[in-house]
């Protein structure tokens, strides 16, 4: 990742506790502003989620789910073939003013004071009749209003050091996105000069670009050779069991039950091999896109997947696609009337089919390896099938499809709603 590297901690949202990293301050903004959107939209639709009571709205609601899904599976390419495909150098800067100063303590009322001192209200006629009355009066308010212009001093003097600490924090943050904006200006610089680590972390920060489902994960990594003005993409890719092939869920009256309907194998095939396509060729469209030509003449992209073994090192994985890709080659593809199988095709890619059976292939370049830069990554075994017939359905089903065993950041909100979903699932066949 680089000599240096900048890390955040996410402990913000109930449930998750995620660990970011970049080599750069501006990589760590983008991933971290990435992540907390992602977050909080899994957080949101759990929530929604464990609100349906019955087990039709369960299933009707499982179904808008997959649906949805399928749609953006199905027009990734098309998501990032917009006008805003690119990386613009201005988003990454940070302008947020300081908040205003705002004192929130209330200022003191002569009024409260004498009522909290027990001075009694004026009386003219009885003042009149007995002058000591008016004396004692008179002495009093003479202490009331010493008690309140106290109170007054010690508010404009608390009011002064709020205000202060204030300026003194307001200057502290000004001078930080001071320092963290030139940061950005000597990245743009250093990927203007072909600085390796700057162009890597550059990639990395175009990538998080992508549009793809926010309920699969996709990392990536970079590295770059200036000699040849190329960059290696190694991206982990979800597998089998991260992509779902449930078309809908099924509510049987009769039975208090819900099935999953499932498509058939080859057309799991054929959508699961379309989607893993069409991120390769999306994240290679917005390298060309984002950096100048003078920088990157070439890219290869590798798309790794977690087989679900561990070794001394971490998660073992395997590259199931690869293909090294010029410039101009890339460019004279329509990749938005051409099927992602075909436009791979074309561009000499090299896998396995069905690529849902995770066959390795030699990735065309061995420098660097994708290195997941969101700490508890976890994926499923990819070497599982996609099963012919679907299993009965249980409350969660379509959760634990969608994410497979994509990351633990899901465990704690899970088990918090566990509760809940126990109370049905006796109900359910």
């Amino acid at each position: 990742m680089g000599d240096n590297e900048y890390k955040k901690i996410f402990k913000d949202i109930p449930g998750f506790s995620v660990g970011i990293s970049g080599t750069t301050p501006a990589e760590l903004k983008v991933k971290s502003e990435s992540v907390l959107l992602r977050l909080n939209e899994r957080a949101k639709r759990l929530t929604e989620r464990e609100r349906l009571e019955h087990l039709k709205e369960l299933a009707e609601y499982d179904t808008r789910q997959v649906r949805l899904f399928f749609e953006e599976c199905r027009f990734i390419l098309k998501n990032n073939f917009g006008k805003e495909d690119k990386l613009n150098w201005v988003s990454l800067y940070d302008d947020r003013p300081y908040p205003p100063f705002v004192f929130e303590e209330a200022p003191p009322r002569y009024k409260q004071v004498a009522k909290e001192t027990g001075v009694p209200p004026r009386d003219t006629l009885r003042e009149l009749l007995f002058p000591a009355v008016k004396k004692r009066r008179v002495n009093m308010e003479k202490e009331a209003e010493g008690i309140y212009a106290e109170k007054l001093r010690d508010y404009e003097e608390s009011k002064e050091s709020a205000r202060s600490t204030h300026e003194v924090d307001r200057a502290a943050f000004l001078a930080g996105l001071k320092e963290y904006n030139q940061t950005v200006e000597q990245l743009q610089l250093d990927v203007e000069r072909s600085v390796p680590g700057a162009v890597e972390s550059f990639a990395r920060i175009a990538l998080i670009k992508l549009r793809y489902p926010e309920t699969i994960n996709v990392d990536f990594d970079a590295v770059y050779e200036p000699s040849d003005k190329l960059l290696v993409i190694n991206c982990n890719l979800p597998g089998p069991l991260e992509i779902p092939g449930i078309v809908r869920y099924q509510y049987n009256k009769e039975q208090n039950g819900i099935t999953a309907v499932a498509m058939d194998r080859d057309k799991y095939n054929d959508f699961y091999e379309s989607t893993l396509l069409q991120i390769a060729l999306s994240s290679v469209h917005i390298i060309f896109k984002s950096a100048p030509e003078r920088t990157i003449g070439s890219v290869v992209f590798n798309g790794w997947v977690n087989t679900g073994e561990t070794s001394t090192v971490g998660m073992t994985s395997i590259c199931v696609l690869t293909c090294k890709i010029a410039r101009d080659a890339f460019e004279a593809v329509d990749f938005i009337n051409i099927p992602p199988k075909e436009c791979f095709r074309r561009l000499n890619g090299s896998m396995r089919e069905p690529l849902s059976k995770l066959t390795p292939v030699e990735p065309y370049a061995g420098i660097g390896r994708a290195v997941s830069t969101i700490s508890n990554y976890e994926q499923s075994s990819t070497n599982a099938e996609t099963p012919n017939k679907p299993e009965d359905y249980k409350p969660g089903d379509f959760k634990d499809l969608t994410r497979g065993l994509v990351s633990d950041m899901l465990g704690q909100i899970e088990s918090e709603i566990s509760k809940a979903i126990n109370e049905r699932k006796d109900n359910i066949h």
